[in-house]
Protein backbone atom coordinates (compact mmCIF):
# COMPACT_ATOMS: atom_id res chain seq x y z
CA UNK A 1 0.00 0.00 0.00
CA UNK A 2 1.31 3.45 -0.78
CA UNK A 3 2.02 6.28 1.22
CA UNK A 4 -0.75 8.82 2.16
CA UNK A 5 -0.46 11.31 0.37
CA UNK A 6 0.65 14.80 3.10
CA UNK A 7 -2.27 17.42 3.67
CA UNK A 8 -0.33 20.03 2.38
CA UNK A 9 -0.21 18.07 -1.00
CA UNK A 10 -3.79 17.58 -1.20
CA UNK A 11 -4.67 21.13 -0.23
CA UNK A 12 -2.39 22.41 -3.02
CA UNK A 13 -3.88 20.15 -5.62
CA UNK A 14 -7.30 21.70 -4.68
CA UNK A 15 -6.31 25.06 -4.67
CA UNK A 16 -5.08 24.31 -8.52
CA UNK A 17 -8.36 23.09 -8.94
CA UNK A 18 -10.68 25.69 -7.62
CA UNK A 19 -12.56 27.12 -10.45
CA UNK A 20 -13.17 23.50 -12.07
CA UNK A 21 -16.83 22.66 -10.31
CA UNK A 22 -16.84 19.39 -11.21
CA UNK A 23 -13.46 18.03 -10.14
CA UNK A 24 -14.00 19.44 -6.65
CA UNK A 25 -17.53 17.73 -6.65
CA UNK A 26 -15.60 14.83 -7.35
CA UNK A 27 -13.36 15.21 -4.50
CA UNK A 28 -15.95 15.34 -1.91
CA UNK A 29 -17.04 11.50 -2.02
CA UNK A 30 -13.18 10.06 -2.26
CA UNK A 31 -12.87 9.99 1.13
CA UNK A 32 -13.29 11.99 4.68
CA UNK A 33 -10.26 13.42 4.56
CA UNK A 34 -10.42 14.73 0.78
CA UNK A 35 -14.42 15.72 1.61
CA UNK A 36 -12.76 17.73 4.73
CA UNK A 37 -10.10 19.63 2.65
CA UNK A 38 -12.21 20.70 -0.56
CA UNK A 39 -15.22 21.64 0.99
CA UNK A 40 -13.59 25.01 2.10
CA UNK A 41 -12.13 25.52 -1.31
CA UNK A 42 -15.48 25.05 -3.28
CA UNK A 43 -17.75 27.29 -1.21
CA UNK A 44 -15.29 29.83 -0.84
CA UNK A 45 -17.01 31.22 -3.93
CA UNK A 46 -19.93 29.05 -5.08
CA UNK A 47 -21.87 31.20 -6.93
CA UNK A 48 -20.13 31.96 -9.46
CA UNK A 49 -18.26 28.44 -10.24
CA UNK A 50 -22.21 27.49 -9.85
CA UNK A 51 -23.51 30.27 -12.44
CA UNK A 52 -20.48 30.14 -14.88
CA UNK A 53 -21.96 26.49 -15.45
CA UNK A 54 -25.41 27.81 -15.49
CA UNK A 55 -25.01 30.42 -18.43
CA UNK A 56 -24.41 27.76 -20.87
CA UNK A 57 -28.25 27.64 -20.72
CA UNK A 58 -30.14 30.74 -22.20
CA UNK A 59 -33.67 29.75 -21.17
CA UNK A 60 -34.23 30.09 -17.37
CA UNK A 61 -36.27 27.29 -17.09
CA UNK A 62 -34.60 25.20 -18.47
CA UNK A 63 -31.53 26.49 -16.71
CA UNK A 64 -33.58 25.00 -13.50
CA UNK A 65 -34.88 21.65 -14.93
CA UNK A 66 -31.45 20.98 -15.80
CA UNK A 67 -29.30 21.92 -12.54
CA UNK A 68 -32.09 23.55 -10.22
CA UNK A 69 -31.60 20.73 -7.67
CA UNK A 70 -27.97 22.07 -7.54
CA UNK A 71 -29.13 25.51 -6.94
CA UNK A 72 -31.60 24.82 -4.13
CA UNK A 73 -28.98 22.60 -2.09
CA UNK A 74 -26.10 25.58 -2.17
CA UNK A 75 -29.37 27.90 -1.19
CA UNK A 76 -30.75 25.58 1.73
CA UNK A 77 -27.01 25.54 3.25
CA UNK A 78 -27.27 29.37 3.97
CA UNK A 79 -31.26 29.62 4.91
CA UNK A 80 -30.51 27.13 7.62
CA UNK A 81 -28.95 30.04 9.36
CA UNK A 82 -31.83 32.15 8.89
CA UNK A 83 -33.18 32.86 12.55
CA UNK A 84 -36.67 31.22 14.01
CA UNK A 85 -38.01 34.83 13.65
CA UNK A 86 -37.02 35.17 10.04
CA UNK A 87 -38.48 31.77 8.83
CA UNK A 88 -42.06 32.70 10.41
CA UNK A 89 -41.80 36.28 8.38
CA UNK A 90 -40.73 34.06 4.97
CA UNK A 91 -43.52 31.60 5.85
CA UNK A 92 -45.98 34.69 6.63
CA UNK A 93 -45.26 35.25 3.15
CA UNK A 94 -46.31 31.59 1.86
CA UNK A 95 -42.38 30.87 1.02
CA UNK A 96 -41.85 26.94 2.28
CA UNK A 97 -38.28 26.41 3.92
CA UNK A 98 -36.87 23.02 3.66
CA UNK A 99 -37.22 21.11 7.39
CA UNK A 100 -34.02 20.96 8.84
CA UNK A 101 -33.68 16.81 9.55
CA UNK A 102 -30.31 17.07 11.30
CA UNK A 103 -27.62 19.69 11.52
CA UNK A 104 -25.00 20.79 8.99
CA UNK A 105 -21.48 18.74 9.06
CA UNK A 106 -20.00 22.26 8.09
CA UNK A 107 -19.88 25.94 8.54
CA UNK A 108 -20.34 27.04 5.23
CA UNK A 109 -20.80 30.54 6.42
CA UNK A 110 -17.42 30.40 7.45
CA UNK A 111 -15.54 29.06 4.41
CA UNK A 112 -17.54 32.20 2.13
CA UNK A 113 -14.86 34.63 1.17
CA UNK A 114 -16.04 36.36 -2.26
CA UNK A 115 -20.09 37.60 -2.18
CA UNK A 116 -20.83 38.40 -5.90
CA UNK A 117 -24.20 40.17 -5.37
CA UNK A 118 -25.06 39.88 -9.18
CA UNK A 119 -24.95 35.97 -9.01
CA UNK A 120 -26.69 35.42 -5.96
CA UNK A 121 -29.66 37.28 -7.55
CA UNK A 122 -29.08 35.04 -10.39
CA UNK A 123 -29.46 32.23 -8.57
CA UNK A 124 -32.69 33.35 -6.74
CA UNK A 125 -34.13 34.27 -10.32
CA UNK A 126 -33.66 30.82 -11.68
CA UNK A 127 -35.26 29.60 -8.13
CA UNK A 128 -38.38 31.91 -8.79
CA UNK A 129 -39.13 31.01 -11.76
CA UNK A 130 -39.40 27.35 -10.21
CA UNK A 131 -41.63 28.33 -7.30
CA UNK A 132 -44.87 30.92 -7.86
CA UNK A 133 -44.18 31.70 -3.96
CA UNK A 134 -40.91 32.71 -4.72
CA UNK A 135 -40.88 34.79 -7.88
CA UNK A 136 -43.74 36.89 -5.89
CA UNK A 137 -41.22 38.00 -3.13
CA UNK A 138 -38.30 37.97 -5.05
CA UNK A 139 -37.23 41.47 -3.95
CA UNK A 140 -37.97 40.16 0.04
CA UNK A 141 -36.10 37.07 -0.71
CA UNK A 142 -32.95 39.28 -2.24
CA UNK A 143 -32.33 41.13 0.32
CA UNK A 144 -32.83 38.87 3.40
CA UNK A 145 -30.59 36.42 1.71
CA UNK A 146 -27.94 39.38 1.44
CA UNK A 147 -28.42 41.28 4.92
CA UNK A 148 -27.70 36.81 6.19
CA UNK A 149 -24.62 36.92 4.34
CA UNK A 150 -23.51 40.45 4.87
CA UNK A 151 -23.82 40.38 8.81
CA UNK A 152 -23.14 36.80 9.25
CA UNK A 153 -20.22 35.93 7.06
CA UNK A 154 -17.40 38.00 8.98
CA UNK A 155 -14.71 36.18 6.56
CA UNK A 156 -15.94 37.87 3.82
CA UNK A 157 -13.27 39.80 1.75
CA UNK A 158 -14.41 40.43 -1.62
CA UNK A 159 -17.74 42.39 -2.40
CA UNK A 160 -19.15 42.37 -5.95
CA UNK A 161 -21.94 44.42 -6.85
CA UNK A 162 -23.85 46.00 -9.65
CA UNK A 163 -26.34 48.39 -10.49
CA UNK A 164 -29.01 45.55 -9.90
CA UNK A 165 -27.87 44.71 -6.28
CA UNK A 166 -30.31 44.91 -3.39
CA UNK A 167 -28.64 46.23 -0.10
CA UNK A 168 -30.51 46.24 3.44
CA UNK A 169 -30.00 48.49 5.66
CA UNK A 170 -26.73 48.54 7.04
CA UNK A 171 -25.91 49.25 11.01
CA UNK A 172 -22.43 50.15 11.58
CA UNK A 173 -19.63 47.14 12.76
CA UNK A 174 -22.58 45.04 11.52
CA UNK A 175 -20.32 44.41 8.91
CA UNK A 176 -16.87 42.76 7.73
CA UNK A 177 -13.99 45.32 6.55
CA UNK A 178 -14.10 44.51 3.44
CA UNK A 179 -10.88 44.18 1.86
CA UNK A 180 -11.66 43.79 -1.88
CA UNK A 181 -14.75 45.40 -3.35
CA UNK A 182 -15.70 44.99 -7.13
CA UNK A 183 -17.18 47.48 -7.52
CA UNK A 184 -19.37 46.79 -11.19
CA UNK A 185 -22.21 49.25 -12.25
CA UNK A 186 -22.88 50.64 -15.73
CA UNK A 187 -25.38 53.15 -14.79
CA UNK A 188 -25.72 53.03 -10.97
CA UNK A 189 -28.54 56.18 -9.75
CA UNK A 190 -29.29 55.74 -7.05
CA UNK A 191 -26.34 57.59 -4.80
CA UNK A 192 -27.57 55.36 -1.48
CA UNK A 193 -26.29 51.79 -2.49
CA UNK A 194 -22.64 53.39 -2.94
CA UNK A 195 -23.21 55.59 0.32
CA UNK A 196 -24.27 52.51 2.22
CA UNK A 197 -20.76 51.03 1.22
CA UNK A 198 -18.24 53.75 1.87
CA UNK A 199 -18.20 53.62 5.62
CA UNK A 200 -17.32 49.49 5.89
CA UNK A 201 -14.19 50.34 3.43
CA UNK A 202 -11.39 51.12 5.78
CA UNK A 203 -9.17 48.08 5.26
CA UNK A 204 -10.51 47.65 1.14
CA UNK A 205 -7.14 46.97 -0.63
CA UNK A 206 -8.53 46.34 -4.29
CA UNK A 207 -10.89 48.36 -5.61
CA UNK A 208 -12.48 47.43 -9.04
CA UNK A 209 -15.07 50.13 -10.55
CA UNK A 210 -16.21 48.88 -13.81
CA UNK A 211 -18.60 50.02 -16.61
CA UNK A 212 -19.25 53.58 -14.84
CA UNK A 213 -21.44 54.43 -17.90
CA UNK A 214 -22.54 57.98 -19.26
CA UNK A 215 -25.81 57.83 -17.42
CA UNK A 216 -24.46 57.63 -13.96
CA UNK A 217 -25.53 60.40 -11.85
CA UNK A 218 -23.82 63.79 -11.14
CA UNK A 219 -24.24 62.75 -7.50
CA UNK A 220 -21.86 59.36 -7.85
CA UNK A 221 -19.65 60.95 -10.23
CA UNK A 222 -18.50 63.07 -6.92
CA UNK A 223 -19.53 59.84 -4.35
CA UNK A 224 -16.55 57.48 -6.50
CA UNK A 225 -13.51 60.12 -5.07
CA UNK A 226 -15.09 59.68 -2.08
CA UNK A 227 -15.00 55.56 -2.09
CA UNK A 228 -11.12 55.98 -3.59
CA UNK A 229 -10.38 57.80 -0.80
CA UNK A 230 -11.67 55.93 1.90
CA UNK A 231 -9.54 53.37 2.42
CA UNK A 232 -5.97 53.52 4.36
CA UNK A 233 -3.73 51.83 1.57
CA UNK A 234 -5.08 50.51 -2.26
CA UNK A 235 -3.05 48.33 -3.43
CA UNK A 236 -5.06 47.67 -6.50
CA UNK A 237 -7.06 49.71 -8.47
CA UNK A 238 -8.99 48.79 -11.66
CA UNK A 239 -10.93 51.50 -13.55
CA UNK A 240 -12.82 51.83 -16.56
CA UNK A 241 -13.44 55.30 -17.77
CA UNK A 242 -15.87 56.79 -20.79
CA UNK A 243 -15.00 59.36 -22.96
CA UNK A 244 -14.63 63.26 -22.00
CA UNK A 245 -15.41 62.09 -18.46
CA UNK A 246 -13.41 64.36 -16.09
CA UNK A 247 -10.69 62.54 -14.27
CA UNK A 248 -9.36 65.16 -12.21
CA UNK A 249 -10.91 63.90 -8.96
CA UNK A 250 -10.29 60.82 -9.50
CA UNK A 251 -6.37 61.26 -9.75
CA UNK A 252 -6.90 63.52 -6.59
CA UNK A 253 -8.23 60.78 -5.04
CA UNK A 254 -5.14 58.47 -5.90
CA UNK A 255 -3.04 60.66 -4.56
CA UNK A 256 -3.37 59.29 -1.24
CA UNK A 257 -2.45 55.66 -2.57
CA UNK A 258 0.67 56.60 -4.86
CA UNK A 259 2.87 54.79 -2.15
CA UNK A 260 0.96 51.46 -1.59
CA UNK A 261 -0.44 50.87 -5.28
CA UNK A 262 1.21 48.00 -6.36
CA UNK A 263 -0.93 47.05 -9.67
CA UNK A 264 -3.51 49.14 -11.59
CA UNK A 265 -5.29 48.28 -15.13
CA UNK A 266 -6.72 51.30 -16.95
CA UNK A 267 -9.54 50.23 -19.45
CA UNK A 268 -10.98 52.40 -22.38
CA UNK A 269 -10.03 56.06 -21.80
CA UNK A 270 -6.19 56.71 -21.08
CA UNK A 271 -6.55 60.30 -19.45
CA UNK A 272 -3.72 62.61 -19.13
CA UNK A 273 -5.22 62.91 -15.40
CA UNK A 274 -4.06 59.28 -15.02
CA UNK A 275 -1.25 58.84 -16.86
CA UNK A 276 0.36 61.61 -14.62
CA UNK A 277 -0.99 59.90 -11.45
CA UNK A 278 0.57 56.48 -12.43
CA UNK A 279 3.81 57.91 -13.08
CA UNK A 280 4.68 58.37 -9.30
CA UNK A 281 3.41 55.05 -8.66
CA UNK A 282 6.87 53.93 -8.18
CA UNK A 283 6.15 50.41 -6.26
CA UNK A 284 4.10 49.66 -9.20
CA UNK A 285 4.68 45.71 -9.62
CA UNK A 286 1.85 45.74 -12.67
CA UNK A 287 0.37 48.09 -15.00
CA UNK A 288 -1.98 47.12 -17.84
CA UNK A 289 -3.54 49.59 -20.60
CA UNK A 290 -6.19 47.56 -22.31
CA UNK A 291 -9.59 47.48 -24.13
CA UNK A 292 -11.09 45.03 -22.03
CA UNK A 293 -10.57 42.21 -19.40
CA UNK A 294 -11.95 39.07 -21.27
CA UNK A 295 -11.20 35.39 -19.39
CA UNK A 296 -8.42 36.78 -17.70
CA UNK A 297 -6.78 37.86 -20.77
CA UNK A 298 -6.39 41.99 -21.60
CA UNK A 299 -7.58 42.97 -24.92
CA UNK A 300 -5.68 44.36 -27.52
CA UNK A 301 -7.33 47.77 -29.17
CA UNK A 302 -8.16 47.35 -32.60
CA UNK A 303 -7.91 49.81 -35.49
CA UNK A 304 -11.48 49.46 -36.47
CA UNK A 305 -12.52 49.17 -32.60
CA UNK A 306 -15.02 52.14 -31.95
CA UNK A 307 -15.36 53.88 -28.47
CA UNK A 308 -11.66 53.30 -27.36
CA UNK A 309 -8.42 55.78 -27.56
CA UNK A 310 -6.13 53.73 -29.53
CA UNK A 311 -3.37 56.28 -28.75
CA UNK A 312 -1.84 56.40 -25.33
CA UNK A 313 0.19 59.50 -24.34
CA UNK A 314 2.83 58.83 -21.93
CA UNK A 315 4.81 61.84 -21.92
CA UNK A 316 4.39 62.02 -18.07
CA UNK A 317 6.53 58.79 -17.75
CA UNK A 318 9.60 60.29 -19.46
CA UNK A 319 9.82 63.05 -16.63
CA UNK A 320 13.13 63.40 -14.77
CA UNK A 321 13.23 61.00 -11.83
CA UNK A 322 10.08 58.69 -12.95
CA UNK A 323 11.55 55.38 -12.25
CA UNK A 324 9.37 52.08 -11.97
CA UNK A 325 11.96 49.56 -10.89
CA UNK A 326 9.50 46.91 -9.16
CA UNK A 327 7.63 46.80 -12.41
CA UNK A 328 7.01 43.10 -13.22
CA UNK A 329 4.18 42.61 -16.11
CA UNK A 330 3.39 45.73 -18.23
CA UNK A 331 0.52 45.50 -20.94
CA UNK A 332 -0.06 48.37 -23.52
CA UNK A 333 -2.92 47.53 -25.34
CA UNK A 334 -2.96 50.88 -27.65
CA UNK A 335 -0.05 52.35 -29.49
CA UNK A 336 1.96 54.93 -27.80
CA UNK A 337 1.75 58.58 -29.02
CA UNK A 338 5.48 58.65 -29.29
CA UNK A 339 7.54 54.96 -29.91
CA UNK A 340 10.94 56.74 -28.22
CA UNK A 341 9.17 57.13 -24.65
CA UNK A 342 7.69 54.04 -24.53
CA UNK A 343 11.54 52.74 -24.89
CA UNK A 344 12.30 55.27 -21.62
CA UNK A 345 9.63 53.37 -20.10
CA UNK A 346 10.91 50.24 -20.94
CA UNK A 347 14.52 51.82 -19.62
CA UNK A 348 12.90 53.09 -16.47
CA UNK A 349 12.05 49.51 -15.34
CA UNK A 350 15.78 48.88 -15.18
CA UNK A 351 15.60 45.10 -16.14
CA UNK A 352 12.30 44.19 -13.65
CA UNK A 353 9.99 43.19 -16.31
CA UNK A 354 9.34 39.77 -16.49
CA UNK A 355 5.75 39.79 -18.52
CA UNK A 356 4.94 42.06 -21.74
CA UNK A 357 2.18 42.93 -24.26
CA UNK A 358 2.21 45.02 -26.78
CA UNK A 359 0.95 45.77 -30.35
CA UNK A 360 3.41 47.19 -32.73
CA UNK A 361 7.07 45.75 -33.87
CA UNK A 362 9.31 48.78 -33.49
CA UNK A 363 10.01 48.35 -29.78
CA UNK A 364 11.07 44.57 -30.40
CA UNK A 365 14.70 45.13 -30.69
CA UNK A 366 14.48 47.20 -27.71
CA UNK A 367 13.56 44.10 -25.40
CA UNK A 368 17.31 43.15 -25.37
CA UNK A 369 18.57 46.29 -23.83
CA UNK A 370 16.06 47.26 -21.60
CA UNK A 371 14.16 44.06 -20.69
CA UNK A 372 17.03 41.25 -20.26
CA UNK A 373 15.08 39.18 -17.56
CA UNK A 374 11.60 38.79 -19.71
CA UNK A 375 9.75 35.29 -19.92
CA UNK A 376 6.85 36.09 -21.38
CA UNK A 377 5.78 38.02 -24.70
CA UNK A 378 2.78 38.74 -25.83
CA UNK A 379 2.51 40.51 -29.24
CA UNK A 380 -0.35 41.81 -31.43
CA UNK A 381 1.10 42.31 -35.05
CA UNK A 382 -0.03 43.74 -38.10
CA UNK A 383 1.28 42.36 -41.64
CA UNK A 384 2.51 45.71 -41.56
CA UNK A 385 5.18 44.77 -38.64
CA UNK A 386 6.59 42.20 -40.73
CA UNK A 387 9.47 44.40 -41.99
CA UNK A 388 10.45 45.20 -38.91
CA UNK A 389 9.72 41.76 -37.14
CA UNK A 390 12.42 40.32 -40.18
CA UNK A 391 14.83 42.92 -38.76
CA UNK A 392 15.12 40.98 -35.04
CA UNK A 393 17.89 39.30 -34.80
CA UNK A 394 17.10 37.81 -30.85
CA UNK A 395 14.48 37.80 -28.76
CA UNK A 396 15.46 38.34 -24.42
CA UNK A 397 17.14 35.09 -23.57
CA UNK A 398 15.48 34.12 -20.80
CA UNK A 399 11.80 34.30 -22.51
CA UNK A 400 9.76 30.67 -21.84
CA UNK A 401 6.39 31.85 -23.29
CA UNK A 402 5.93 33.76 -26.63
CA UNK A 403 2.49 34.71 -27.71
CA UNK A 404 1.28 36.07 -31.44
CA UNK A 405 -1.90 37.65 -32.74
CA UNK A 406 -2.89 39.81 -34.94
CA UNK A 407 -5.14 42.63 -35.89
CA UNK A 408 -5.66 41.71 -39.16
CA UNK A 409 -8.01 38.98 -41.13
CA UNK A 410 -5.80 35.83 -41.60
CA UNK A 411 -6.55 36.05 -45.54
CA UNK A 412 -4.73 39.33 -45.60
CA UNK A 413 -0.84 37.96 -45.03
CA UNK A 414 -0.94 37.50 -49.05
CA UNK A 415 -0.97 41.39 -48.73
CA UNK A 416 2.77 41.00 -46.48
CA UNK A 417 5.98 41.56 -48.23
CA UNK A 418 7.06 38.75 -46.64
CA UNK A 419 4.34 35.59 -46.28
CA UNK A 420 3.79 33.38 -42.91
CA UNK A 421 6.28 31.14 -44.20
CA UNK A 422 8.84 32.87 -43.90
CA UNK A 423 7.33 34.79 -41.03
CA UNK A 424 7.41 30.85 -38.98
CA UNK A 425 11.13 29.84 -40.23
CA UNK A 426 12.42 33.30 -39.10
CA UNK A 427 10.65 32.96 -35.70
CA UNK A 428 12.58 29.66 -35.20
CA UNK A 429 15.73 31.04 -35.98
CA UNK A 430 15.50 33.20 -32.97
CA UNK A 431 13.75 31.63 -30.78
CA UNK A 432 16.16 31.85 -27.21
CA UNK A 433 16.87 28.41 -25.80
CA UNK A 434 14.80 28.11 -23.21
CA UNK A 435 11.53 28.74 -24.62
CA UNK A 436 8.62 26.17 -23.28
CA UNK A 437 5.39 27.58 -24.75
CA UNK A 438 4.16 29.11 -28.24
CA UNK A 439 0.90 30.35 -29.28
CA UNK A 440 0.12 30.76 -32.89
CA UNK A 441 -3.10 33.19 -33.34
CA UNK A 442 -4.96 32.79 -36.40
CA UNK A 443 -3.59 34.96 -38.61
CA UNK A 444 -0.39 32.72 -38.78
CA UNK A 445 -2.62 29.69 -39.90
CA UNK A 446 -1.84 29.60 -43.43
CA UNK A 447 1.74 28.20 -43.47
CA UNK A 448 3.14 25.22 -45.72
CA UNK A 449 3.76 21.78 -44.55
CA UNK A 450 7.03 22.84 -45.47
CA UNK A 451 7.55 25.91 -43.63
CA UNK A 452 5.71 23.84 -40.23
CA UNK A 453 8.85 21.20 -40.90
CA UNK A 454 11.50 23.64 -40.85
CA UNK A 455 10.48 25.03 -37.95
CA UNK A 456 10.24 22.29 -35.89
CA UNK A 457 13.27 21.10 -37.13
CA UNK A 458 14.98 24.23 -35.64
CA UNK A 459 13.35 23.91 -32.12
CA UNK A 460 14.74 20.26 -31.96
CA UNK A 461 18.45 21.84 -32.85
CA UNK A 462 17.92 25.04 -30.74
CA UNK A 463 15.61 24.23 -28.03
CA UNK A 464 16.70 22.87 -24.22
CA UNK A 465 12.85 21.40 -23.68
CA UNK A 466 9.94 20.27 -25.22
CA UNK A 467 7.68 22.89 -27.16
CA UNK A 468 4.15 23.52 -25.86
CA UNK A 469 2.69 24.42 -29.12
CA UNK A 470 -1.28 26.10 -30.09
CA UNK A 471 -1.02 25.47 -33.75
CA UNK A 472 -3.60 27.37 -35.61
CA UNK A 473 -4.75 25.13 -38.65
CA UNK A 474 -6.40 26.39 -42.17
CA UNK A 475 -10.09 24.08 -42.13
CA UNK A 476 -9.38 24.03 -46.15
CA UNK A 477 -6.23 22.46 -45.64
CA UNK A 478 -4.50 18.37 -45.51
CA UNK A 479 -5.20 17.76 -41.85
CA UNK A 480 -4.21 14.52 -42.19
CA UNK A 481 -1.08 15.55 -43.12
CA UNK A 482 -0.39 18.39 -40.43
CA UNK A 483 -1.27 15.65 -37.75
CA UNK A 484 1.39 13.52 -38.50
CA UNK A 485 4.19 15.38 -38.44
CA UNK A 486 2.78 17.16 -35.25
CA UNK A 487 2.06 13.30 -33.68
CA UNK A 488 5.54 12.29 -34.84
CA UNK A 489 7.54 15.43 -33.40
CA UNK A 490 5.47 14.91 -30.42
CA UNK A 491 7.10 10.90 -30.04
CA UNK A 492 10.90 13.07 -30.82
CA UNK A 493 9.50 15.05 -27.75
CA UNK A 494 10.44 18.22 -29.75
CA UNK A 495 6.50 18.85 -28.77
CA UNK A 496 4.77 18.19 -25.74
CA UNK A 497 1.65 15.51 -25.49
CA UNK A 498 -0.45 18.39 -24.76
CA UNK A 499 0.52 20.06 -28.33
CA UNK A 500 -0.74 17.04 -29.90
CA UNK A 501 -4.30 16.63 -28.02
CA UNK A 502 -5.50 20.30 -28.45
CA UNK A 503 -4.22 19.54 -31.83
CA UNK A 504 -6.46 17.11 -32.47
CA UNK A 505 -9.62 18.05 -30.52
CA UNK A 506 -9.42 21.09 -32.80
CA UNK A 507 -9.75 19.16 -35.71
CA UNK A 508 -12.63 17.23 -34.70
CA UNK A 509 -15.90 18.82 -36.17
CA UNK A 510 -17.84 16.05 -34.20
CA UNK A 511 -16.98 17.86 -31.36
CA UNK A 512 -18.90 20.81 -31.94
CA UNK A 513 -22.09 18.15 -31.38
CA UNK A 514 -20.69 17.34 -28.16
CA UNK A 515 -23.13 17.41 -25.00
CA UNK A 516 -20.54 17.59 -22.50
CA UNK A 517 -18.10 20.75 -23.86
CA UNK A 518 -20.79 22.47 -26.81
CA UNK A 519 -17.53 22.52 -28.76
CA UNK A 520 -16.54 25.53 -26.42
CA UNK A 521 -13.16 25.65 -27.50
CA UNK A 522 -13.34 25.46 -31.36
CA UNK A 523 -14.71 29.22 -31.19
CA UNK A 524 -12.64 30.25 -34.35
CA UNK A 525 -13.69 33.81 -33.78
CA UNK A 526 -11.23 33.49 -30.52
CA UNK A 527 -7.38 34.83 -30.47
CA UNK A 528 -7.02 34.45 -26.67
CA UNK A 529 -3.96 32.56 -25.79
CA UNK A 530 -4.83 29.53 -24.06
CA UNK A 531 -3.80 30.03 -20.29
CA UNK A 532 -1.46 27.16 -20.42
CA UNK A 533 -3.59 24.09 -21.41
CA UNK A 534 -6.44 24.57 -18.62
CA UNK A 535 -8.45 23.49 -21.46
CA UNK A 536 -6.78 19.66 -21.50
CA UNK A 537 -8.84 19.52 -17.87
CA UNK A 538 -11.54 20.26 -20.06
CA UNK A 539 -11.20 17.90 -22.77
CA UNK A 540 -10.81 14.94 -20.56
CA UNK A 541 -13.93 15.55 -19.00
CA UNK A 542 -15.32 15.80 -22.48
CA UNK A 543 -17.08 12.68 -24.41
CA UNK A 544 -14.67 13.98 -27.27
CA UNK A 545 -11.91 12.54 -25.16
CA UNK A 546 -13.05 9.06 -24.67
CA UNK A 547 -14.68 8.97 -28.06
CA UNK A 548 -11.95 10.20 -30.40
CA UNK A 549 -8.91 10.98 -28.43
CA UNK A 550 -7.34 8.99 -25.77
CA UNK A 551 -7.22 5.63 -27.40
CA UNK A 552 -4.78 8.21 -30.25
CA UNK A 553 -2.55 9.40 -27.20
CA UNK A 554 -2.57 6.03 -25.65
CA UNK A 555 -1.01 4.85 -28.37
CA UNK A 556 1.33 7.04 -29.36
CA UNK A 557 4.77 5.66 -27.75
CA UNK A 558 3.68 1.97 -27.95
CA UNK A 559 6.34 1.52 -30.83
CA UNK A 560 7.83 4.80 -30.64
CA UNK A 561 11.85 3.26 -30.35
CA UNK A 562 11.37 1.70 -33.46
CA UNK A 563 9.36 4.39 -35.31
CA UNK A 564 11.49 7.40 -33.75
CA UNK A 565 14.90 5.55 -34.72
CA UNK A 566 13.78 5.09 -37.97
CA UNK A 567 11.99 8.66 -38.49
CA UNK A 568 12.86 10.63 -41.56
CA UNK A 569 11.32 13.83 -42.63
CA UNK A 570 12.09 14.64 -46.54
CA UNK A 571 11.52 18.24 -47.61
CA UNK A 572 11.15 19.68 -51.09
CA UNK A 573 14.55 20.55 -51.82
CA UNK A 574 15.80 16.83 -51.62
CA UNK A 575 17.52 16.73 -48.65
CA UNK A 576 15.97 13.64 -45.63
CA UNK A 577 16.41 14.80 -42.25
CA UNK A 578 16.56 12.23 -39.25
Amino acid sequence: MGLPVPIECLQEIFEHLQNDLKSLYTILFVNKLWCINAIPILYRNPFILLNETLFTTHNHKDAFEIYGDKILLLLENYLKYLTQEQKLEWEEKGIKLPEIIEPSLFDYLSFLRILPLPELQHSILLWSNKIIEVRNNRKFIELEMNKLFLTKCKNINTLMIDESSELPELVNNSLPNFYNLNFICSKLLEISKLEKIIPHCDKIKVLSILRFGKRTSIENRFTIPKLINKPKALEKFYWESVKDYDELSISKSLEKHINSLTHIEIYTYFSCHIISIISKCKNLKTLRFAKSFLNNIPQFINDDDVGFDKFIDITPFTYPKITFPNLQELFFGGIPTNFYHFEILLKNTNHSLKKLGLGWSNSIDSLNLYCENLNFLNLKLSFHDFDKFFQVSELPKFLTKLVFNSKDSPDLYQRADRNINEFLIHLSNILPKKIKFIHLGLFYKNYSIDSLKTFLLNCQTNLEFPLELILPFDTCSIIEERNHIVQNFTKLKVLTENSWILFLYFCLNDCKNCSTCHGGLLNNEEDNPIEPFKEIILIKHCSCWKNHIECLVSNLYQDQDSEVNNYEIEMDDGFIYT
